[in-house]
């Protein structure tokens, strides 16, 4: 793995972890971070042996949001740097691994932005969600387009008027699945590893894009869009050894 300015990379066995590292700006996003991730996408996505990536901080805080000195100070606002942040967005959305966002302290506008995007979301008892974007005149991306998925329209609302909420309030509000103490983190990261080591990547790939779909998709396409999906499963190296398994069974 490449060394980066704004991220620590590690990987052990089929793991690889991100941990966001801007210390001196509280892990705020500006568009190195953005870059840098979309490199790091490329090797991870890229490698064969690596099932899981996980999204951490080493700071104790996740992520304070968008670098606005970065925006204003050293370009002027340029819609392109939000297009490169939601391109990358999506291909975490996406990826063909399991992602796990592992959230300690703060976790304001696009590091919430980027704990949405991940397939399974643990958080300590110290963190804390928040959407500033908008209280700061601006709009939090398509989490415009992906929260409201997760706890409704009023909810969500609620949270792009800058409400913030605790871990346990997020795990009510279905935003987190996990919620442990600090010291337990790591504990709880690798039961969900142990617990999701066997699923095969393809299928849940493929299952997790008709999900992300099923909001903004009406039936009739949706229906032609799994059909399709269903038949590249069944005939993919995973479901064929798991037929003959079953027939091996009788």
């Amino acid at each position: 793995m490449k060394n980066y300015s704004t991220l620590q990379i590690q990987k052990e066995k089929d793991v690889a972890t991100i941990f966001l590292h801007r210390p001196e700006k509280k892990n705020a996003i500006n568009i190195q971070m953005v870059n840098d991730l979309t490199d790091a996408l490329d090797t991870i996505e890229d490698t064969k042996e690596i099932k899981f990536l996980i999204l951490r901080s080493k700071e104790s805080l996740f992520c304070s949001g968008l670098d606005l000195e970065d925006v204003t100070s050293k370009n002027p606002p340029d819609i392109y740097g939000f297009q490169k942040w939601e391109k990358m967005c999506h291909r975490i959305e996406n990826l063909n691994k399991i992602t796990i966002a592992s959230i300690e302290g703060e976790c304001i506008g696009g590091g919430f932005q980027l704990v949405l995007l991940c397939d399974i979301r643990l958080a300590t008892t110290r963190a804390k969600f928040a959407f500033n974007e908008v209280r700061n005149a601006f709009l939090p991306g398509l989490a415009t387009y992906r929260l409201a998925k997760y706890v409704g329209l009023g909810k969500a609302k609620q949270l792009m008027m800058g409400d913030s909420l605790d871990a346990r309030d997020a795990l009510h509000w279905g935003l987190v699945n996990q919620v442990c103490e600090p010291e337990n983190m790591l504990e709880i990261i690798q039961q969900n590893l142990n617990n999701h080591s066997s699923l095969p990547l393809p299928a849940w790939t493929l299952a997790r894009r008709l999900m992300n779909e099923c909001y903004s998709s009406p039936y009739e396409n949706f229906l032609g869009h799994f059909l399709a999906a269903q038949h590249r499963a069944i005939n993919l190296e995973d479901f064929q050894k798991v037929a003959q398994q079953q027939q091996g069974k009788k």
